[in-house]
């Protein structure tokens, strides 16, 4: 005789760990399933997801792009950095020419838009490069030394569709992803 409430993300991956989270701490702080899975609802598009990968052959087999650019990209060490839209799709957001660069790039937006009323909570998630994501860390710590930064493996539905050499961050911004 349990009690349900289903709420469509429109999240991938720790984006949705992250709304676990608060929906765990929004129960332990009394508030019923119904108004947690309302609040999960109504913000469920202030989980962002930022993602990068090297290997554009993923993106190419998932007809996310053609074979012809991903030739170009790679001649030109192009690194794409991804988002999840507010349909819960994968887009292209920019393009930079280094991963360094590309890090660089997503820690910088996840710092512009972190949410500054509560203590910085943050996931990072990688396919297999443990080095990378601890360079985003680095790079997140520097400026914002109180987040609660974890590192994880990246979740099977976002990898089959990036394939391996993938580093993704997830956090809780101000405003609705667009």
């Amino acid at each position: 005789q349990a009690e349900i409430e289903l709420v469509d993300s429109r999240a991938a991956c720790g984006a949705m760990g992250l709304m676990v989270m608060r929906a765990c701490q929004m129960r332990a702080n009394g508030q019923s399933l119904k108004a947690t899975a309302d609040w999960l609802t109504e913000h469920r598009l202030m989980f962002n997801h930022l993602f990068t990968l090297s290997n554009l052959d993923y993106l190419v087999r998932g007809g996310r792009l053609s074979k012809s650019s991903a030739m170009m990209g790679q001649l030109l060490h192009i690194q794409p950095i991804l988002g999840i839209n507010p349909d819960g799709k994968i887009e292209p957001l920019r393009k930079t020419r280094s991963m360094k660069k590309s890090l660089q790039s997503m820690a910088d937006q996840a710092l512009a838009e972190i949410r500054s009323d509560r203590p910085a909570q943050l996931l990072i998630a990688t396919s297999d490069d443990q080095q990378v994501a601890e360079q985003l860390k680095q790079l997140i710590l520097a400026q914002l030394p109180d987040a609660k930064i974890a590192i994880t493996p990246i979740g099977i539905t976002l990898a089959s569709h990036t394939g391996p050499n993938c580093t993704a961050i997830f956090y809780e911004s101000l405003a609705a992803r667009q």
